[in-house]
């Protein structure tokens, strides 16, 4: 079962963090199963970019 976007509380043991641009290959290194959770803080143009993959998005 796959966890809810943005959820308030962790799902798994690990977190990967990173920020993201407007030109980030964020979407490409995604790919495949993920075993953590992904905390993705944007900075761009376009202020919802990447919420739909992150876990926790600031």
């Amino acid at each position: 079962m796959q966890p809810p976007r943005c959820s308030l509380r962790p799902v798994s043991r690990y977190l990967v963090y990173t920020s993201a641009g407007d030109h980030s290959n964020l979407r490409h290194w995604l790919n495949g199963k993920r075993n953590f959770d992904l905390w993705v803080t944007y900075y761009g143009d376009d202020g919802e970019k990447f919420r739909g993959v992150a876990d926790f998005y600031n």
